[in-house]
This record gives structure tokens, sequence and C-alpha cells, in this order.
């Protein structure tokens, strides 16, 4: 009877042993999945918000796709706001020591000079914000002058909805 026991518990401490083993082996299989699951979600979500040509000032849309683009004044684009970190785009995140709803933007002299309170909206020239129309719709106001294309300048972004 001693030995029966003896033999039913190394054969449970055997088993325990093996069945411990096997299910680390796919524990760790399965957390390597999932790792590299979570890595591939992480690359996709990096690299859909980089944004090709972007730089700071660079007002940005998404295309008739959903997909961030640097805004090119297209009927198919909807504005987002201005890129305030590249190449992965954050967009109207206030910066250090900076009003949260004030940014940086390139302008464009497309719509002619602008001065500071001048209504501003997306210009064709990609990334540019240029002096809006009367048929335009504006996206912000210059907080301060541009007399050159390329010109960076301060914007108030507007609360439209």
């Amino acid at each position: 009877m001693k030995n029966i026991k003896s033999i039913v518990y190394l054969s449970a401490f055997v088993a325990a042993f093996f069945y411990t083993g096997v299910t680390k082996a796919q524990s760790s299989a399965e957390q390597e999945k999932a790792k590299a699951k979570f890595d591939a979600q992480v690359a996709a979500k990096y690299n859909e918000r980089v944004v090709a040509n972007a730089q700071v000032g660079s007002l940005i849309c998404t295309d008739a796709h959903g997909k961030y683009v640097v805004c090119t004044g297209s009927d198919y684009e909807k504005v987002k706001g201005f890129a305030t970190s590249v190449p992965y785009v954050t967009i109207n995140k206030a910066v250090k020591g900076e009003k949260p709803n004030e940014f940086k933007a390139i302008a464009s002299l497309q719509g002619g000079a602008i001065k500071a309170g001048d209504r501003v909206c997306a210009s064709t020239v990609a990334g540019q914000v240029k002096k809006c129309s009367e048929m335009d719709v504006p996206y912000a106001i210059a907080l301060s002058d541009a007399s050159a294309d390329a010109t960076v300048i301060k914007v108030k972004v507007l609360n439209l909805k």
C-alpha cells in the first residue's frame, strides 16, 4: 500500500511538472504573439500620424479617405489643425509657455498680405494658410502680419464645429 501511494504521488508530481512546462511554453508563445500584435498596432497608429512634407506650422487635413495630409485647399479635405510637432504630427497641441489655442502657421500671400486680425483658411499652397475671401471658410485669426510667402505667423484657432 505504501508503494502504491508513492507511485501515485510520483505520478502526480510528474504530471504536474509536465503540465506546468507545457502551459509555460504555451503562455510564452501566446505572450510573444500578443506582443507582436501590440507592436504592429502601435506602428500602424504611428504611421497613420506621420505626414509627408509636414513641418511645424503646416495646416493638416484629412483627405477623402480619412488619411492625414498637408492641406492643399481641396474641397475633399477637412481641416484638422496646425502641426505642432513632426514627423509624428500632433495637431493643435499647446506648446509650453503658449496659450492653448494659439499656434504657429505658415502663411501664403495667395489671398493678399495678411494683417493681424485677418481670418485665414487653407491655401492651395500645401500646408500654408491664406487670407480668406468672402467665399472661404476661416479656420483661424492671424495674430501677426505676413508680408512674404512662407512667413511663420501666429494664429488663434476659431472654435468652429
